[in-house]
């Protein structure tokens, strides 16, 4: 992410969507690792 969309963190709306997408980032990314420990990935 750029540092322009970080900066529009202002709001209490914003940071709980900021807060949310990096949970959903964080998952996704412990999804792709699991996936290439178990030896298979999407991009294959």
């Amino acid at each position: 992410m750029s540092s322009t969309y970080q900066n529009k963190t202002n709001s209490k709306f914003d940071q709980d969507t900021n807060l949310h997408f990096n949970i959903n980032k964080c998952i996704d990314n412990y999804t792709q690792l699991y996936e290439i420990q178990a030896g298979k990935t999407k991009y294959e």
